[in-house]
């Protein structure tokens, strides 16, 4: 929450995983959920006439009255139904908070219903299990559960509606949802909508029903009215490729790439490719690709399964192919100039450098020649394979440098992502 109440990140998609099923709080809410349900059926007396003490479980017609409902169903991702699973994973924290809020509002919802009966029990207006003498309820409640309140465009919103404090024997039971009559079928109404506009939907219930006033063969019509009970949020669906890098392609590297789209889990997304192979890594939604040819544009295709199972089209993305940049020569680094004579005899090695590039890549140099060009006298040459400067001829030449000669480090090559690449030659005019 933030300093106004309102909750943050209301479409963030791995706080209820993360809390209800890698940290177990789901199946530890669902047992609590069941216990209570059933010490609170049990807690109403089986018969007036004969006074039996309430047990737990032990009043099934109460236990069936009961709003508390944990059936699941059951789909390709979940096979089994599993409750948590269902209700929990990889769904937006705007709902989950729903759904919270919808289960405290049964919890509260059997409290009553279980007063009403041991009430009604003990005024004499219900007489036993299975004689009923009134319809009265004191309070009524218009319970709305949906499947999901985060849907994409074109998806159903899916919601059942029930009235708290009903038994199955109430006769004349309607709901109005957005103005559109419902019936129920053993006091449970279901309602669905296709979702249009991305935003906020709220979603009004009316409930109307025949109340048998006690002790008489009057009826009254009531009409009960939950202003704004229930609403769902309509997501945009999108996907995105997040280069991890930069926005080109790579010859000869394994360029991460990330794939995500709003709304459906990593699982859900498929994934094709062209001018391009894809190999998919240890992240969630994570993959390197692989590029062979500059100058060309790879292609990768997104489509998704939404949750009501229809396929979503993403589209294509398109991303230019390049070399790696070819790097430059140096020596102490330096790229040439003025060199002290004893500076020049402490090197090692000719490196190969590149500046500002998103990858760390190294460019070990595999062959060089080099001249020295005396300030009086005839040229010395040698050739070298690899970096190092330890060859003995290559030392020859660096262990006869004066002050005003001049050194040439030429044909310098190196091992790049695609090969082998010629980066040119540093040179130097030796000083003290």
């Amino acid at each position: 929450m933030d300093e106004q109440g309102n909750i943050r990140q209301i479409e963030n998609l791995d706080g209820g995983t993360r809390v209800m099923i890698e940290e177990g709080n789901g199946p530890k809410l669902l047992t609590s959920l069941k216990t209570f349900k059933d010490e609170i059926a049990g807690l109403v007396p089986l018969n007036m006439d004969n006074m039996v003490a309430p047990g737990v479980g032990n009043n099934a017609r109460v236990f069936g009255m009961l709003p508390l409902n944990f059936e699941t169903d059951k789909s390709d991702n979940n096979p089994d139904g599993d409750w948590s699973y269902g209700n929990f994973h990889m769904s937006p924290t705007i709902a989950n908070v729903t759904l919270l809020d919808k289960y405290a509002s049964d919890v509260r919802a059997s409290q009553s219903l279980a007063l009403d009966e041991i009430w009604a029990m003990a005024t004499g207006e219900r007489q036993n299990d299975l004689h009923v003498t009134s319809q009265a309820l004191p309070d009524y409640a218009v319970i709305v559960a949906a499947d999901n309140n985060f849907v994409l465009p074109g998806e159903k919103y899916r919601a059942r509606i029930m009235l708290g404090t009903y038994n199955k024997k109430m006769n004349n039971l309607s709901f109005s949802v957005n103005g559109r009559t419902i019936m129920p079928v053993d006091g449970v109404a279901e309602y669905t909508e296709v979702a249009s506009a991305v935003g906020q939907k709220n979603v009004t219930v009316t409930a109307s029903f025949t109340d048998t006033i006690p002790g008489t063969k009057q009826t009254q019509r009531r009409t009960i009215t939950m202003p704004k009970p229930a609403n769902y949020y309509v997501g945009e669906a999108q996907a995105s490729i997040s280069l991890d890098k930069m926005n080109v392609l790579y010859v000869g590297l394994a360029n991460p790439i990330t794939i995500a789209a709003s709304g459906i889990p990593a699982g859900n997304i498929n994934v094709t490719s062209e001018n391009c192979t894809m190999t998919k890594t240890a992240g969630v939604g994570q993959y390197e690709v692989a590029v062979a040819k500059a100058g060309t544009d790879a292609k990768i295709t997104l489509t998704g399964k939404l949750a009501d199972g229809t396929v979503k089209n993403f589209g294509t993305y398109k991303y230019r192919v390049k070399l790696v940049p070819t790097p430059y020569p140096m020596i102490a680094n330096s790229r040439g100039g003025k060199m002290a004579k004893n500076l020049l005899k402490a090197q090692a090695a000719v490196f190969a450098k590149l500046d500002d590039f998103a990858y760390e890549l190294k460019f070990p140099v595999t062959s060089y020649s080099v001249t020295l060009q005396p300030k009086s006298g005839d040229l010395m040459e040698a050739t070298a394979t690899g970096e190092l400067l330890s060859s003995p001829t290559v030392r020859a030449i660096l262990d006869k440098v004066k002050i005003g000669d001049r050194i040439y480090f030429e044909n310098i090559k190196c091992k790049a992502p695609d090969g082998i690449r010629s980066i040119g030659s540093v040179n130097f005019i030796i000083t003290e």
